[in-house]
């Protein structure tokens, strides 16, 4: 039976992401480098396994919500714990320590990520997971961090919220039971993703980091960007058709 795209792209995309967290784990990095960014290695450990668990998911099924009563689910758990356990393990002859609280973030977000998905689909997933990345980047690193880099920090901004746009756009075109008119896609379009970079901003500030008025401009920017360039692929799609 062919692949579907979708069964493709997550395919490539476990080929690149595993490969990558484990070459990122097994690098001997100073401690001064990795407590720079002011963020719990928990914290990192728990998002770096929270994406490898969710595309492992959907490479093997990409158009179906988490079943615990099929196998797939308890292999994919099973591999991930066993992975977790052996990549603690290698660390120690790297120069960086084994942490039976990074295996614990580990399975933490590994059931965390399969919990989620057995209750959404891909994209309401993808959302989600988005949202949770962009929590953890802009509220939970060091106060200002970004800032020390202008153009990383306008990188992570504009890419973050293009592609929490570019998400939300395609949950919201699924679940909208009615034909929406063009302004109502535009006002959803828009609306979400701009009060979410509303709710993060003031969260980010409750959580002590500066209000810089650039990032509400590179965000809302990409929000703008990613809308209007989707609406035209739309209508230059339906034209075709």
């Amino acid at each position: 039976m062919p692949l579907m795209k979708r069964h493709k792209f997550m395919l490539v995309a476990i080929g690149f992401y595993w490969p990558v967290i484990f070459i990122l784990t097994h690098i001997p990095l100073p401690g001064k480098l990795i407590s720079s960014a002011g963020m719990s290695d928990k914290v990192m450990h728990f998002l770096a396994y929270l994406g490898l668990v969710s595309i492992a998911w959907f490479a093997v099924s990409p158009f179906e919500k988490v079943n615990w009563k099929k196998a797939k689910v308890w292999i994919i758990l099973a591999a991930v714990i066993w992975y977790g356990a052996f990549d603690e393990w290698l660390q120690s002859f790297v120069g960086r320590s084994m942490d039976i609280y990074d295996f614990a973030a580990d399975i933490t977000a590994a059931l965390t990520a399969l919990l989620i998905m057995t209750f959404l689909t891909f994209w309401p997933a993808v959302l989600t997971f988005s949202t949770i990345f962009i929590f953890a980047i802009t509220c939970l690193t060091r106060p200002n961090i970004t800032l020390q880099n202008e153009l990383i920090n306008s990188a992570f901004y504009f890419l973050a919220y293009a592609f929490f746009t570019l998400v939300w756009i395609q949950s919201s075109d699924r679940i909208w039971f009615t034909k929406k008119s063009d302004s109502q896609w535009f006002a959803s379009s828009f609306g979400v993703p701009l009060a979410a970079l509303a709710v993060m901003t003031a969260l980010s500030v409750a959580f002590g980091k500066e209000f810089w008025p650039m990032n509400i401009i590179t965000a809302s920017s990409a929000i703008i960007a990613s809308t209007v360039v989707t609406y035209l692929t739309k209508k230059t799609v339906s034209r075709r058709c």
